[in-house]
């Protein structure tokens, strides 16, 4: 299973929409208003492993990992 199969991004003009459904694993959805966004960091992670976007927020100190290879990651460029 790919990893864009269960990991999904959807932007909008108010938020970003998380939903993941991990093989194995429980699913979770979050939706981040753009307001709540305090910093935005790209890793480039090389050819083995998913380039990925850091979002962090106001509400928590932990950040959120976006792969570029989830659906809809790449629109987040």
């Amino acid at each position: 299973m790919d990893l864009r199969d269960w990991y999904q991004v959807r932007l909008s003009d108010t938020a970003i929409r998380l939903e993941v459904s991990p093989p194995g694993r429980a699913k979770w959805q979050v939706e981040i208003p753009w307001a709540d966004i305090t910093r935005v960091c790209f890793k480039a992670e090389g050819a083995l492993q998913s380039d990925g976007w850091y979002i962090f927020t106001k509400h928590r100190s932990e950040s959120y990992a976006v792969p570029v290879e989830a659906d809809g990651g790449a629109a987040s460029r």
